[in-house]
C-alpha cells in the first residue's frame, strides 16, 4: 500500500472528508437555490446576445436566423472584422437576418421551443434552460462519482461544484455551457458502460454517439465528444484483437456512422449559406468539406486543433474527457473495488464473475 493510499484510508482524513461532505450537503443546494431566487441579469456577452436574438427571431419569423451578424460580434469583442456576405433574409419589419454560421442552432432552437410552450420571453427561457441544465450537471457528477468513490464522496463532489462561483455564474447567464456539459457527461457515462461490457452491449454506444451529435448541435467543439467515442472504440478493439461477433460488430459500425450522417447536413448548410466557417472562406485544412460526409467530419476534426480557424478548447476538452473515462474504468476494475484485473470484468457490474 502506498503512502497516498494510507493517507486516504487514515482516520483523520476520513473524519475530515465526512465533515466536508456534511457541510457541502448544506452549502451546495443552498448555493443553487440562491441563484434561482436572486436571478440576476443575463450578462452582456456576444454569445448571450446571439442566443437571445436568435431564439426571438425563430419564434417571431419562423426562420432559423438572427439579426446579429458575425460583423456585429467581431466589432463587439474587438476582433478583426471579417468580410461577410449580405443578409440572407429580411424580417417583416425590414430588419436584415443572417444565417447561423459561427454558432450552431441547437441552443437557440431549445430556447425557442421553451418560449413557444411557456410563452415566456427569450431571456427568461434561456435562464430556465441554464438552471435546469446546471441541476442536471450536478446530478450527473454525483452519479459518475458514486460509481467510482461511493455515495458520500459523490455527494461531496456534486455539492462542491454547486458552490463554485464559476458554476453559479454560468447557470445565471444565457450560455450554452450547461446543456453542453449535460451531453458531455452523458456521453462519458454511456461510453464507460459500453467499455465495461467489452463492447458487447449495444445501446450505451448509440447513446454516447447521439450525445455527441446533440453536443455538436449545441457547440461545434462537440466534435471532441465524438473523437472520445471513436478513441474508446479503438481501445476496445485493440484490447480485444479477436473480431467482434456480428451481433456486436454491426451496432458499433452503425453507431459510429450516425455522427457524420447527422452532422454533415448542418455543416454543409453553413458552408452553402455563408461561404465557409464564420462567413469567411474555408481555411486550407477545411477545404473540400463539401466532397462527402466523411470529408465534413475530417474537416471538423482538423479545425479542432489550434490554427487560423481552429477551435482552441478542442484538445483540452478531449484530454479531459479521456481522463474521465480512463479514471472511471481503472478504478472500477481494481480488485479492492470488487472488480477484476484484465478483461474478465463483468459487464455492468462492479464484481468478479462467479463471486
Amino acid at each position: 500500500m502506498t503512502a497516498y493510499q494510507r493517507l486516504l484510508r487514515g482516520r483523520p482524513f476520513a473524519d475530515a472528508l465526512g465533515a466536508l461532505s456534511r457541510a457541502l450537503l448544506v452549502l451546495g443546494p443552498g448555493g443553487l437555490l440562491y441563484v434561482i431566487v436572486t436571478g440576476g441579469a443575463p450578462g452582456v456577452s456576444p454569445d448571450s446576445l446571439f442566443y437571445v436574438s436568435a431564439a426571438s427571431t425563430i419564434v417571431k419569423e419562423g426562420r432559423v436566423a438572427t439579426p446579429i451578424s458575425d460583423r456585429h460580434v467581431s466589432v463587439r469583442i474587438g476582433s478583426p472584422v471579417q468580410a461577410i456576405p449580405g443578409p440572407t433574409w429580411v424580417a417583416r419589419d425590414g430588419t436584415p437576418l443572417y444565417a447561423f454560421t459561427t454558432w450552431p442552432p441547437g441552443f437557440p432552437l431549445l430556447i425557442a421551443g421553451l418560449m413557444r410552450i411557456t410563452g415566456s420571453p427569450a431571456v427568461a427561457a434561456g435562464q430556465a434552460v441554464a438552471l435546469v441544465g446546471g441541476a442536471a450537471v450536478l446530478l450527473l457528477i454525483v452519479r459518475l462519482a458514486s460509481l467510482i468513490a461511493g455515495p458520500r464522496t459523490a455527494v461531496a463532489a456534486g455539492a462542491l461544484v454547486g458552490v463554485l462561483p464559476m458554476f453559479q455564474s454560468v447557470v445565471r447567464v444565457v450560455w450554452s455551457e450547461p446543456p453542453f456539459a449535460v451531453l458531455v457527461l452523458l456521453a462519458v457515462l454511456w461510453v464507460s458502460r459500453w467499455m465495461e461490457g467489452n463492447g458487447q452491449e449495444r445501446w450505451p454506444l448509440f447513446g454516447a454517439v447521439m450525445a455527441a451529435v446533440l453536443a455538436t448541435c449545441v457547440r461545434y467543439v462537440g466534435v471532441t465528444v465524438y473523437a472520445l467515442v471513436a478513441l474508446c472504440v479503438a481501445y476496445v478493439l485493440f484490447r480485444h484483437p479477436r473480431p467482434l461477433p456480428r451481433r456486436s460488430a454491426w451496432p458499433v459500425a452503425s453507431a459510429l456512422l450516425l455522427y457524420p450522417l447527422l452532422i454533415s447536413p448542418l455543416v454543409l448548410r453553413n458552408i452553402a449559406l455563408a461561404g465557409g466557417w464564420g462567413g469567411v472562406p474555408p481555411a486550407p485544412a477545411a477545404r473540400g468539406l463539401a466532397g462527402s460526409a466523411l470529408g465534413v467530419v475530417l474537416g471538423l476534426i482538423q479545425t479542432m486543433f489550434p490554427g487560423e480557424r481552429g477551435m482552441w478548447p478542442g484538445p483540452s476538452d478531449l484530454l479531459g474527457d479521456v481522463g474521465q473515462v480512463g479514471g472511471h474504468l481503472r478504478y472500477r476494475r481494481r480488485p479492492d473495488r470488487g472488480g477484476l484485473e484484465g478483461d474478465t470484468f463483468q459487464a455492468g457490474r462492479g464484481r468478479p464473475r462467479g463471486r
